[in-house]
């Protein structure tokens, strides 16, 4: 999950593949940049969480909380994290 996440952080340009049963971007997600980092923060996070490492878990999550406050996967972080 590190892995993948940082990649996706590093390779913001690249859109997820589409296929049957994935989401379509919609439109107006111009901003596929921002999009990619905060997805790559997101799954990162939980990596480096189920690592043990909260320090850098909580880092991204800051991230993505700055880059999208209304995110409803920081929910299921503070969550997660509790346990």
């Amino acid at each position: 999950m590190i892995r993948i996440g940082e990649q996706k952080i590093a390779d913001r340009f690249r859109p997820d593949y589409f296929g049957v049963g994935s989401p379509c971007p919609a439109p107006f997600e111009l901003d596929r940049d921002r999009i990619n980092e905060i997805k790559g923060a997101l799954i990162a996070a939980f990596g480096y969480l189920g690592k043990g490492n909260v320090g850098k878990a909580g880092e991204l999550i800051s991230t993505v909380k700055a880059l999208d406050p209304t995110n409803i996967n920081l929910c299921v972080y503070q969550i997660v994290s509790k346990r």
